[in-house]
């Protein structure tokens, strides 16, 4: 597995590489943001069985649940807003054709970060979500 990691990233050149087991945790942990729910709990459990064995895992898993709990808030609310507004006459229509459009947005672009944290922690390196990477300490 190739060193990717630089030595101010997580873990630094005091630790070593995360094996092949964690590499793979890591990996399913950011996958599972296509299930929803399921996807948090998941990744929650993963950080639960491994986190004392890897700090990589460790990171990486809370990582994925905080970020997929991000995405499901932030979709709770806009299906919030739609159901709220949806039924005011004149914009009610535009108001539900409008944010079912960014939920559906929001979900590709968390999918398509998903996706590229999986292989990038695949790899063995560190990723760090754009939005929740400060909630979540190292």
């Amino acid at each position: 597995m190739p060193d990717m990691r630089n030595e101010d990233e997580l873990g630094g050149v005091n630790e070593g590489l995360p094996t092949e087991l964690d590499c793979n945790l890591a990996m399913i942990a950011h996958l599972l943001y296509v299930l929803p729910i399921v996807g948090i709990l998941g990744a929650l459990l993963i950080w639960q069985w491994r986190r004392e064995e890897s700090r990589f895992l460790d990171y990486q898993a809370k990582q994925a649940a905080a970020f997929q709990g991000a995405v499901l808030g932030v979709m709770v609310v806009v299906g919030i807003v739609v159901a709220v507004f949806g039924h005011v006459p004149v914009v009610g229509a535009l108001f539900r054709i409008g944010l079912w459009l960014t939920v559906i947005l929001i979900g590709l672009g968390g999918l398509a970060l998903a996706l590229n944290a999986a292989v990038r922690v695949r790899l063995g390196a560190n990723y760090k979500y754009p939005v929740v990477s400060g909630w979540v300490g190292e």
